[in-house]
């Protein structure tokens, strides 16, 4: 995560050229420069699963490992991490991260909420007439928060939720 708030007096600015750029390695490319250290926060969780982390309202940081979904404050601290099954995007609504979860292939797919505090279950839901074996993959899933109302979508299918 980068904190541009805490960035000294001068701006960050990333360079850009023309033509692609090639990273062999974290923060090396030829015509890159890091961001200054007091601007990155860094969390060690193994396995990161999530095509797309989610930065919470408070800056914290929820993602997916193989185990299920784990927090990170905005200074790159452990919070919490559950065991969860978790596929696809993380979304914040209310007091709850709610996600897709599987289960066995003959179980429905459904949608899961853990407390954003502490990590623990909230609630899950099934979703009729879908299997836990449509779901294969991070990039299978969509998952959007409006208001109080949570979309989810797998392989072309969508279904409108309303989050208690």
């Amino acid at each position: 995560l980068i904190d541009y708030a805490t960035c000294g007096a001068s701006p960050v600015a990333l360079r850009r050229k023309n033509g692609r750029m090639y990273i062999r390695g974290e923060g090396d490319c030829a015509d890159c420069s890091p961001p200054p250290e007091e601007c990155v926060s860094r969390a060690a969780f193994s396995d990161v699963d999530s095509i797309a982390p989610t930065v919470l309202r408070d800056g914290s940081l929820v993602a997916s490992n193989f185990d299920g979904p784990f927090r990170s404050t905005a200074s790159g601290a452990k919070q919490w991490a559950s065991e969860v099954d978790s596929v696809g995007p993380l979304r914040e609504i209310g007091d709850a991260i709610v996600f897709l979860s599987r289960d066995e292939d003959d179980k429905p797919l459904r949608v899961a909420a853990l407390d954003a505090a502490t990590g623990t279950a909230k609630w899950s839901s099934p979703i009729a007439g879908w299997s836990s074996k449509d779901l294969m993959s991070s990039s299978d899933a969509t998952v959007e928060v409006n208001g109080s109302w949570l979309v989810v979508g797998v392989k072309g299918r969508l279904a409108w939720l309303k989050v208690p």
